[in-house]
């Protein structure tokens, strides 16, 4: 049996994501669009990344075990994820990770 593709690669939308290993990356997500209907959306990133999100869930992970393990302060994690990973995250997104807490 011989079954059509029934979506069509419309392009790409680029995000930075910040990882855990590599630090700030521009990643080309793909674009998909239904010979159906028209309607047109992206790769499926949410085992990967939260929605509306840039920093991806191992890294938040990290994050939420420094804090809670080690009550560290939102600027020695950032100084950690610098020394350790060479990762640049600004003060602001560590602390609206701990406020989610």
């Amino acid at each position: 049996m011989f079954i059509k593709k029934k979506l069509l690669k419309n392009g790409f939308i680029t995000r930075n994501l910040i990882l855990l290993n590599k630090g700030k990356e521009k990643c080309k997500i793909q674009i998909y669009e239904c010979k159906h209907c028209g309607k047109t959306f992206n790769t499926d990133l949410t085992g990967f990344i939260d929605e509306n999100k840039n920093i991806t869930k191992l890294l938040l992970e990290k994050i939420l075990k420094l804090f809670v393990i080690y009550g560290s302060s939102i600027y020695k994690i950032h100084y950690y994820l610098k020394q350790e990973y060479n990762i640049e995250i600004p003060h602001q997104s560590i602390e609206n990770t701990h406020n989610k807490l």
